[in-house]
């Protein structure tokens, strides 16, 4: 009996031991809060030796070929400011027609025209050259050149059919004593044309380019 008292005793005294801790013991803490992860920003990928090697030259090309641009649109303001004023004392070229031209007045009847009239009016000259890369055709020869020699080129049979012409006659060294020595250049025009300024100028300037290239030359 007595040992149930102690016995009973003992676990009285464990009981309010355990319950004393148990109320004394402090709260457990709560789990620390861990940080949210950082989001680092998107890496800078840098692009690499090759690609800086391809893309400099194209950079550097780039500037040159701005100024080549600019440079071939000021040169074309200067060619035709230049072709402006070199038309003022030499004419507008005027391009052969590519239709519409009697062919009387292209390169092959003047040329025969020419030849065979120089004959016929007893001169001993000849067509040294024949231009119709403009309108109208110019021919250049030796041989006459002095006042009259005209009329009597136009009177022969070769010429019946430029008649009604329109002559544009030019004489280069028409006080020479040798008649080779005398230069001629003619521009044969169909029947009812006429040449303005512009055109006489132009004229002009391609008989004086013929000349130029044909005169005789001092020894």
């Amino acid at each position: 009996m007595a040992k149930l008292i102690v016995v009973g005793g003992l676990s009285a005294i464990i009981g309010l031991a355990v319950g004393f801790a148990a109320f004394s013991m402090p709260a457990p803490l709560p789990p620390p809060e861990c940080p949210a992860p950082s989001v680092c920003p998107p890496a800078v990928v840098c692009p690499s030796v090759a690609e800086l090697s391809r893309a400099v030259p194209t950079a550097a090309a780039a500037a040159p070929a701005a100024d080549c641009a600019t440079m071939q649109v000021r040169l074309s303001e200067l060619e035709a400011a230049l072709s402006a004023e070199k038309a003022k004392t030499d004419g507008t070229p005027r391009p052969f027609p590519k239709t519409g031209v009697d062919p009387a007045y292209t390169s092959a009847p003047l040329l025969d025209a020419f030849r065979r009239g120089l004959g016929e009016a007893g001169f001993s000259g000849d067509v040294s050259a024949i231009d119709c890369s403009e309108y109208p055709c110019v021919v250049f020869g030796s041989g006459f050149g002095a006042a009259g020699d005209s009329a009597k080129l136009k009177a022969t049979s070769a010429f019946a059919p430029y008649q009604h012409s329109g002559w544009s006659t030019f004489g280069f060294n028409a006080k020479a004593t040798d008649p080779q020595d005398r230069f001629f250049g003619m521009a044969v025009l169909p029947p009812g044309e006429s040449m303005n300024d512009d055109q006489d100028k132009r004229l002009k300037f391609r008989m004086n380019q013929m000349w130029d290239a044909s005169r005789p030359r001092q020894k």
